[in-house]
């Protein structure tokens, strides 16, 4: 695939990053406070229980060779006030994920990311290195980790084939997908 509109001078980064830093405002009746500090942010959701952000922040260096989705990132958790409550994982550029049909980085959060669901939080990682063709029983684990993020993951399930995603289907059923190209 080629992409026209990558950064190809460092004229073009700071543009980038000039206008892709945001504030994260909460508004609560009319109210505005700021939510932690300017950044660049691919994502910001909030849990179910209106207590924690879950975001991922994209982060220099900035790659020259793939889109913003797939520059350096941080997955995080953090507090209604921006405060840092979990990082979840410093992902590098997917510049640097294997070829190939469902490799992918060997990385948590790959594939699918990561979501909060009433807690807990639920991501994936690949068991095989990020490699399909290593000959392993299980590609995929998905985890749990309840609030307050301290605790040790739990292993939600684990899949044959890469793992495509999960869906909360509430009162602590999932369902997960496996895919394979």
């Amino acid at each position: 695939m080629t992409y026209q509109d990558l950064i190809k001078t460092p004229y073009d980064e700071s543009l980038f990053e000039f206008y892709g830093t945001t504030q994260l405002m909460r508004n609560s009746n009319g109210v505005e406070t700021k939510v932690g500090t300017p950044a660049i942010y691919s994502f910001a959701n909030i849990s179910p229980d209106h207590k924690y952000l879950l975001m991922k922040r994209i982060e220099k260096p900035f790659s020259y060779l793939v889109t913003a989705g797939g520059f350096n990132s941080t997955m995080l958790i953090t507090d209604l006030n921006g405060k840092e409550v979990k990082r979840l994982a410093k992902l590098p550029s997917s510049e640097l994920a294997p070829s190939g049909y469902d490799n992918v980085l060997n990385a948590r959060a790959v594939s699918t990311g990561c979501r909060i669901h009433r807690p807990p939080l639920v991501w994936i990682e690949p068991l095989d290195s990020g490699l399909i063709k290593k000959k392993v029983d299980f590609h995929d684990a998905a985890y749990t980790l309840a609030a307050p993020f301290t605790g040790t993951p739990a292993e939600l399930t684990k899949t044959a084939m890469r793992m495509g995603g999960i869906t909360d289907a509430g009162s602590g059923l999932f369902l997960v997908s496996e895919m394979s190209r």
